[in-house]
């Protein structure tokens, strides 16, 4: 240890720059240490790069200025290594994993570009080859490095986060086009998802009296004639809620009842275009999860059928 000591002090004791210190450790990669084959010397020695030139890892600059201080006071132990050890390898898991993230950024970006790249652009085919040529040296790079397994999930996931985004910003502008209606007095939206939530709930279960408590012909009446009220709307939806706790799992009742009421009561504060829309988009999304439920199970028992 007495020789490590010596080569932290002039590390520490010498002003480098990050060039100069990557030579000064590399001069002193052959340092032979007890119980150390050279691999882990290297990695010892790395805290004093990890200590000197800190990145935004805080905790691995506070495991490497342990072990560094220890060293230099003469305490280390090969217990104190091993705990530096293991934080240092956690730390370079990271590092690769960022490193691949980063990679698979890249090449989601240059897939994007392609995908939007004109075919009737003269500069085309070049734009397109260039591109594909930057990808396959990505793809060379990743797996020289045994990073493709997860090079392929981030990039699924990068996938996945898009169509997730699209499809929230397609929901968006559905529930901001019936508010829009409803502010300038146009309901044909507003009938329409009326429509689809009667339909999830004739799906649910197949009552009779759904065609009364979501009346649509009389709702457009009521309509028509600008008189579509706060009771009436709470009527509708205090119907689909009891058709829900009724028919759906119990565990999520006291959850229901909860909802149903808040919804209700925020009817009868301000029934406004807003409050009409967190009803509809509430309800729906509530019979959406429960019939993933329910069709699964139903799947199931007609299979075994």
């Amino acid at each position: 240890m007495d020789l490590l000591k010596k080569v932290f002090h002039d590390f520490l004791s010498s002003p480098l720059d990050l060039d100069a210190a990557q030579q000064f450790l590399m001069s002193h990669s052959s340092l032979t240490l007890d119980g150390y084959d050279n691999n882990s010397v290297r990695k010892i020695l790395s805290s004093l790069i990890l200590y000197k030139f800190p990145n935004e890892e805080k905790d691995m600059f506070a495991e490497s200025r342990k072990l560094i201080l220890l060293v230099l006071r003469g305490e280390a132990s090969p217990s104190h290594i091993e705990e530096y050890m293991n934080a240092f390898t956690q730390f370079k898991k990271k590092d690769f994993e960022k490193y691949i993230y980063e990679l698979a950024g890249s090449t989601f970006n240059l897939q994007e570009i392609i995908s939007k790249l004109d075919p009737q652009d003269p500069s085309y085919h070049q734009w397109k080859q260039n591109i594909e040529l930057l990808l396959q040296k990505i793809t060379t790079q990743v797996t020289k490095i045994k990073g493709l397994d997860l090079y392929k999930n981030f990039l699924q996931m990068f996938d996945q986060v898009k169509t997730q985004t699209v499809t929230n910003l397609m929901e968006e502008v559905f529930w901001r086009t019936i508010k829009d209606d409803l502010d300038q007095h146009t309901y044909e939206h507003l009938l329409k998802q009326l429509e689809e939530i009667k339909t999830l709930l004739i799906e649910l279960h197949t009552d009779e009296d759904i065609e009364e408590g979501i009346d649509l012909n009389y709702v457009k009446q009521r309509l028509d004639h600008q008189d579509f009220t706060a009771p009436l709307f709470a009527s509708i939806v205090s119907f689909c809620f009891t058709k829900i706790i009724r028919y759906g799992m119990p565990v999520y009742d006291k959850v229901m009842i909860e909802t149903k009421d808040k919804l209700l009561g925020l009817i009868q504060k301000d029934f406004s275009s807003d409050t009409i829309v967190t009803c509809l988009k509430t309800i729906t999304q509530i019979l959406l999860s429960l019939l993933v439920v329910v069709r699964t199970y139903r799947e199931k028992i007609q299979k075994s059928k």
